[in-house]
């Protein structure tokens, strides 16, 4: 005769579906998801940095274009359209 019970192997099968199933919706609260970077300064026309911050849309704003660096060099600062650092405006 054969039992018609389900096997231990499958019941334990069972039991970790339903566990990931419980616990996946709570992995974004728990992870850094969802925080965009973006780049700010090479477009003369996508506002001020202080709009760009405080939009909430970004985690992270970078500001990353040195055109010259390194070697005892002076950096220099590109932001486009924004200012000119090297003049002062």
């Amino acid at each position: 005769m054969t039992s018609s019970s389900p096997s231990k192997s499958s019941m334990a099968s069972s039991s970790h579906l339903l566990l990931i199933a419980l616990l996946l919706p709570a992995l974004p609260a728990f992870s850094n998801a969802g925080k965009i970077a973006v780049y700010w300064g090479q477009n003369g026309y996508e506002g001020t940095l202080a709009e760009a911050c405080n939009t909430d849309l970004y985690g992270y704003v970078i500001l990353a274009f040195l055109t010259t660096f390194g070697n005892g060099q002076t950096p220099v600062l590109n932001l486009a359209g924004h200012c000119d650092p090297p003049s002062g405006t």
